[in-house]
C-alpha cells in the first residue's frame, strides 16, 4: 500500500497556475488648483467690534420703526422717529416770538432816534433819552433770547428723528410701538 500510494502521488502532475490577469486600464488627468476656504471652529462667544446704543433726546411716542431686527444698516440710516407735532408747534411759537421781538427792536430803534433829536433840539431830556437807549438793549438781548429759542426748537424737532451712528448690523430692538388707536383709548 505505501508503494501504491506513492505511486498515485507520483503521477500527478502539477497543476498550472491561472494566467495573470491584464493590466489595469488607468486614466490620468493634469493636477488642478481649487482656492479653498481655511475655516476653524471654536467654542465661545463673539462680541461685536462696534457696538452702540440708540437713545432719543426727547420724550415722545414712537411713531415709526424704520427696520427690521438683523438688518444691515448704513451710517445715517433712519432707525426711528418720534411723534413731531408738539416740537414743530414748539418752533412756530419760537419762530412767532423772534417775529415778535424783531418788531419791538424796531420801534425801540426808532424811538432811540427819536428820543436823539429832541435831545439835540432840548425838547426832550437826558434821562428820557437813556431810558430810550436802554429800552432798545433790552429789546435786543430779548431778540437774542427768541433766536435761542427757535434753533433749541429746532434742534429738539430734529431729534424726532433718529439715525444710525455707525453701519453694521441692528441686534434687538428694546421697545415696542404702540399704534395710534392704542394712544387714543389711553
Amino acid at each position: 500500500m505505501l508503494g501504491s500510494s506513492i505511486l498515485v502521488t507520483g503521477c500527478q502532475r502539477d497543476l498550472a497556475a491561472p494566467p495573470a490577469p491584464p493590466p489595469p486600464v488607468v486614466s490620468m488627468t493634469q493636477p488642478v488648483r481649487y482656492p479653498v476656504q481655511a475655516y476653524y471652529e471654536y467654542n465661545g462667544n463673539l462680541d461685536a467690534v462696534e457696538m452702540v446704543h440708540v437713545r432719543a433726546r426727547v420724550k415722545g411716542f414712537l411713531d415709526a420703526i424704520t427696520f427690521k431686527e438683523g438688518d444691515e444698516v448704513q451710517q445715517k440710516d433712519p432707525l426711528f422717529r418720534i411723534d413731531p407735532r408738539e416740537y414743530t408747534a414748539a418752533v412756530k411759537k419760537a419762530d412767532a416770538d423772534r417775529r415778535k421781538a424783531v418788531t419791538e427792536l424796531k420801534r425801540a430803534q426808532l424811538e432811540e432816534a427819536r428820543a436823539k433829536k429832541l435831545l439835540s433840539s432840548r425838547a426832550a431830556s437826558e434821562e428820557e433819552y437813556e431810558q430810550r437807549v436802554a429800552a432798545r438793549e433790552v429789546a435786543e438781548a430779548v431778540l437774542m433770547q427768541t433766536e435761542a429759542a427757535v434753533d433749541t426748537s429746532q434742534l429738539q424737532l430734529d431729534y424726532t428723528k433718529i439715525f444710525s451712528p455707525i453701519t453694521g448690523q441692528i441686534s434687538r430692538t428694546l421697545v415696542t410701538m404702540i399704534c395710534w388707536e392704542e394712544r387714543l383709548m389711553m
